[in-house]
This record gives C-alpha cells, sequence and structure tokens, in this order.
C-alpha cells in the first residue's frame, strides 16, 4: 500500500506533505524553486486528473526536498477511499522543469461531496411534492411543487420557521419553491380557504 496518505474528511482540510526525490532516490534540492504543482490520477496510466496542477510550497529547509500542499474536500469530492496516484511539476528559476515525479497515495477517510436533508411536510387541503425528507448534494438546488386542494390556498410558507412565500413561483395553479442546499433545512405549509 502507498507510503503517502491523505485523510480529509468532510468539512475538514489537510496538508499533504511529499519528499522530492531525484532519479537516485535522493531528495531534491530546492533551493532554486519557483513553483511546484501537485496533480492526482486514478491510476498511473491516466491522463484524466481528479486534481490538476494545485499549486504548493516547500515545506522546511529546501535541501530536504519536502513540499506541502493543501488538501481541500472540495479538491477530491469524488474520490473514495483507497489508493490513487499523484505527480508533481516542479519549476526552477532558470525555468528549467522537473517533470513528472509519480507515485502512489491512499485516502484514508471519506471525502465524497456532502448531503444535505430537506424534509418537507404539509398540513391538510394541499399538497407538497416532494414530501418527507428528501438528500441534497451541497450547493444543488431541489424544486418543490405546492399544489392546493379545490378552494384553498396558501395561509403560511416556512423555511426553517422563517417566513418564505415570497419565494414561491406561480404555475399552473400551483407554486414552485427552489431551495439551493446549504445545510439541512425544513420547509412547511399550512392552507387556508378561498377568499
Amino acid at each position: 500500500m502507498a507510503e503517502n496518505k491523505i485523510s480529509c474528511p468532510r468539512g475538514d482540510t489537510r496538508i499533504i506533505t511529499l519528499t522530492v526525490k531525484d532519479a537516485n532516490g535522493d531528495a531534491l534540492d530546492l533551493t532554486s524553486i519557483s513553483t511546484v504543482y501537485l496533480s492526482i490520477k486514478a491510476a498511473k496510466e491516466d491522463s484524466a486528473y481528479i486534481v490538476k496542477k494545485k499549486e504548493g510550497a516547500v515545506e522546511g529547509d529546501p535541501i530536504l526536498g519536502i513540499v506541502a500542499f493543501e488538501i481541500l474536500p472540495a479538491d477530491l469530492e469524488e474520490v473514495a477511499v483507497g489508493e490513487w496516484w499523484y505527480d508533481i511539476e516542479l519549476t526552477f528559476n532558470d525555468g528549467t522543469k522537473y517533470t513528472p515525479i509519480i507515485d502512489r497515495f491512499e485516502v484514508l477517510a471519506d471525502i465524497t461531496r456532502l448531503t444535505y436533508t430537506i424534509t418537507a411536510s404539509t398540513g391538510a387541503n394541499g399538497a407538497i411534492n416532494p414530501t418527507g425528507a428528501v438528500s441534497v448534494e451541497s450547493g444543488a438546488d431541489k424544486v418543490f411543487t405546492i399544489t392546493p386542494d379545490a378552494g384553498y390556498e396558501v395561509d403560511t410558507f416556512l423555511v426553517d420557521d422563517v417566513d418564505a412565500s415570497g419565494d414561491l413561483v406561480a404555475q399552473n395553479g400551483s407554486w414552485v419553491y427552489t431551495h439551493t442546499a446549504i445545510a439541512d433545512t425544513t420547509v412547511a405549509v399550512a392552507w387556508k380557504a378561498s377568499a
């Protein structure tokens, strides 16, 4: 299994440090480094990258050849626990490049995309669709259709117990509400007889 390990749980950040080695396996002197980039892919031979050119920095004494990269959950949100591959591209102050340095690393924690629960409910005399607990990926929109029974209209429409009736859009005898998932949320509608 890989010697390099990343543990980046949901909502957390990790710093990965890697030792850059030359062809003989010795640490590369990074004293005159200009830029260093990290790219991550699923397999050694892949040309498609999960992370492409994430800039890093020299860590500690440059002659030790250690580089550090800040890894955010969003960087690897589609990467499962297991073994992945990285390569490093170095550019020195004189313009020369040293690339790629390829090795394995292991993702140790669940860093899949965050999901939130939107719980929708309604009183008698109408419907909201979907209803109940709905899982939505972080940042994604969920559309709710709110339909009254004959002779009724919306009395109150609350999102997390705050009036959101101004966010309803009339549509063919119903209303539509679009919610962007950024946290667990409740959506509730109550009805009254039409005037």
